[in-house]
């Protein structure tokens, strides 16, 4: 599901976060920014979902559950790059 999981790539792409792709997943509709995004996340918390020891159906669930809030609130997301994403 989400091929860069444990690989060098997907650790890299985690370590920063684009302002650009910051500001283009604030449309729902940008079904490509949508998918850099979760491809660059979604392994990020399903590592954090099963470090809660999850059953493996609940994890990818509660993922999707932050993914679906996401699309709700990132909108009205304002990028300060003094503070990163992630802080």
């Amino acid at each position: 599901r989400w091929p860069h999981v444990g690989t060098l790539a997907g650790r890299n792409a985690m370590e920063t976060t684009s302002a650009t792709l910051l500001q283009r997943v604030r449309s729902p509709d940008d079904r490509a920014a949508w998918e850099r995004f979760v491809s660059i996340y979604g392994p990020l918390l399903l590592c954090w979902a099963n470090r809660l020891r999850l059953p493996q159906r609940d994890a990818t669930d509660l993922v999707q559950d932050v993914l679906l809030l996401l699309v709700r609130v990132l909108p009205s997301f304002e990028y300060r790059r003094e503070g990163g994403f992630r802080k």
